[in-house]
């Protein structure tokens, strides 16, 4: 009987250890709005490695009939160029509409929407999800955008890098690292010519 309840007391002893490690390694998985929250805070961050980690292996990104389809090392090129600007997005709320959808309404502010739109744009955004990953991005209404300001000024910048600093034209055209540059040289340049 001794050996019985020494047994039983093992078996217990053991069970009770194996489920405590068990619930040790056992992470939580998050919530969809919570991906799309630490993929802003990624952004923000210019962590491109999280940033890979939260989306698919292929993401697709849609505007109204545009559709652009990009490799998960694509979008993060294109990405690091949107970071030379310094972009700072803020999001004002998230719902999750289906199991796979997120809408949210964020706004995004950095050197070359000031320039620009002159003020930060806020717009809706429906994000899609494949098993956890992020696998589209919808553009949805645009709140704050500024579309006749906005072509007026980027026609204007251009027009005035074409006469006074060639080197720097197709500036907007070049989506790298690079590119960003450029333009944000070419920024600088019109806005000491205004002064």
């Amino acid at each position: 009987m001794n050996n019985c309840i020494r047994g039983l007391i093992l078996i217990v002893f053991v069970g009770i250890c194996f489920s405590c490690d068990q619930s040790r390694t056992k992470e939580k998985t998050p919530s969809k709005e919570e991906i799309v929250q630490r993929y802003y805070q990624a952004l923000n961050e210019s962590d491109f490695d999280a940033i890979r980690n939260s989306i698919a292996d292929s993401i697709t990104q849609v505007s109204g009939s545009y559709v652009e389809s990009w490799s998960k090392e694509s979008f993060t090129n294109w990405l690091e160029w949107d970071s030379s600007f310094s972009p700072v997005y803020t999001i004002y709320n998230t719902e999750e509409i289906t199991e796979n959808k997120v809408k949210l309404t964020v706004s995004k502010t950095c050197k070359r929407i000031q320039f620009l739109n002159e003020e930060p744009t806020k717009y809706v955004e429906v994000f899609h999800f494949d098993s956890n990953k992020i696998r589209e991005i919808e553009a949805g209404e645009s709140i704050v955008f500024n579309d006749s300001l906005w072509v007026a000024k980027r026609d204007t910048l251009l027009a005035y890098i074409h006469r006074n600093h060639p080197q720097l034209d197709g500036f907007i055209y070049d989506q790298t690292k690079n590119g960003a540059q450029n333009y944000l040289k070419a920024i600088k340049l019109y806005e000491e010519a205004q002064k």
